[in-house]
């Protein structure tokens, strides 16, 4: 008898306006060389009025140095145009950008506005 092989979790990006007039991207799933350009635009996309971009990773499985340069990307495209860039990570994700040294220049949350 053989085990199933391992499928990671089916990538899934929305976005939503959050009460405080946040933008909020959750991503489910990886995000790797395959996905990170979708999450990318995602939050290129800048939305008139937008207070602050949250990007919501508590969902997110892998990130790998393609997803890193994204976020670094939006923290400064962010900074760049005044709007707030804030992380919210799960342990391992959070645990990747602090080895890395990301997690210094990002705004990380515990969770996303509702």
């Amino acid at each position: 008898m053989s085990l199933p092989p391992h499928e990671p979790p089916p990538f899934s990006l929305e976005q939503r306006r959050a009460q405080d007039g946040s933008r909020v991207v959750t991503v489910r799933g990886e995000i790797d060389l395959a996905t990170a350009p979708e999450v990318q635009q995602a939050l290129g996309a800048r939305q008139d009025g937008e207070i602050a971009l949250v990007l919501d990773l508590l969902g997110t499985s892998f990130l790998d140095s393609s997803g890193i340069r994204v976020l670094v990307e939006a923290h400064r495209h962010g900074a760049a145009q005044g709007v707030p860039f804030r992380v919210a990570g799960s342990r391992p994700v959070r645990e990747l950008l602090e080895t890395t040294g990301v997690a210094a220049h990002l705004e990380l949350v515990d969770a996303p506005p509702a």
